[in-house]
């Protein structure tokens, strides 16, 4: 599913639970999302006065000092990260015009391969025909074995060359199917956390990060592939000037 589908799932979902992931009754934003740098340890949730809700380290691996750290400072942080891949709407809409121009010279690239390919199968289709026929009219100059043989290699090659035609028309899809979607949702990712419920920007956080941990107060982070790549973009400009770039 992609990034977009997951995102509008979750929100349609939403409204039906509107409760939030919970520790006992008590919904907890980040429960079961971040482990301690220190000792690899899940970072636990606790409800201090009645209204704060705060995190600390298990210490289920190993003892040592831990802090309490307040879910809005959590939060706070995981805001300032997310607004790392904020693109301006024109820089967006220059990125989505580099990305189409890639996509376009390599649709077309990949339709003079796909015609090679499909060509290359039409061929060894006329050979197994006729090798067929040589071995029904009993009149090919090579032994029947040899033919049935051959028979079975161009069979072997029309599947290798059917593999690689799917594969071309698939990959036409694959990625810009839905990449105009993918970059509006993870250039505003920062904006979209801060608006979202709870369910939402568990999600969020599941689909931006590959690992979340906390080092004392702050929390150290890797992007998820994709808006690592995103991330790439924003931090180096290149791409401007570039018609042949891909993410």
């Amino acid at each position: 599913m992609s990034l977009y589908n997951k995102v509008q799932a979750v929100k349609a979902q939403n409204g039906q639970r509107g409760k939030g992931i919970k520790n006992g009754k008590l919904p907890f934003l980040y429960r079961g999302l971040i482990k301690c740098a220190e000792c690899n340890s899940s970072i636990t949730p606790e409800r201090k006065k009645n209204k704060y809700h705060y995190y600390r380290c298990t210490q289920h691996y190993k003892k040592h000092d831990f802090k309490y750290v307040n879910e809005n400072d959590l939060t706070e942080q995981i805001c300032e990260v997310l607004d790392k891949v904020r693109m301006s709407k024109p820089d967006l809409e220059r990125l989505l015009s580099v990305l189409r121009d890639s996509h376009s010279l390599q649709k077309s690239k990949n339709g003079e391969l796909l015609n090679h390919f499909q060509a290359e199968y039409k061929k060894l289709a006329n050979r197994i025909s006729k090798a067929q026929d040589y071995l029904f009219d009993d009149c090919s100059a090579i032994s029947a074995e040899d033919t049935k043989r051959k028979i079975e290699e161009y069979r072997e090659k029309q599947i290798d060359l059917q593999l690689k035609i799917e594969d071309l028309q698939k990959s036409d899809e694959s990625f810009y199917k839905n990449v105009e979607s993918i970059l509006k949702i993870v250039t505003n990712a920062g904006e979209l956390f801060k608006s979202s419920g709870m369910d939402e920007k568990r999600e969020i956080l599941k689909l931006a990060f590959q690992n979340l941990q906390l080092d004392g107060y702050d929390l150290v982070y890797e992007w998820s592939p994709t808006f690592e790549k995103v991330a790439y973009c924003v931090s180096n400009q290149k791409w401007h000037a570039r018609k042949d770039s891909n993410l």
